[in-house]
């Protein structure tokens, strides 16, 4: 099947990191979760001109340019 959440366990765990830190409040949508998420396991920086995805970067420990 071509089904995106059964083959793609990132999208799965970026929409429970938004839910679970109520990211969609904060104006980050999935596809910035995911960015988050894989920011938050691989240990990474992000550089963004976004705002939001700034903000919730900060609140996550995600340090950001």
């Amino acid at each position: 099947s071509s089904d995106v959440c059964s083959s793609d366990p990132l999208m799965i765990r970026a929409g429970l990191l938004s839910l679970r830190h109520k990211l969609w409040s904060k104006g980050v949508g999935l596809i910035d979760a995911s960015i988050l998420y894989a920011a938050l396991e691989a240990g990474f920086e992000i550089w963004s001109k976004d705002d939001n995805l700034n903000k919730a970067a900060k609140s996550l420990g995600i340090r950001t340019y």
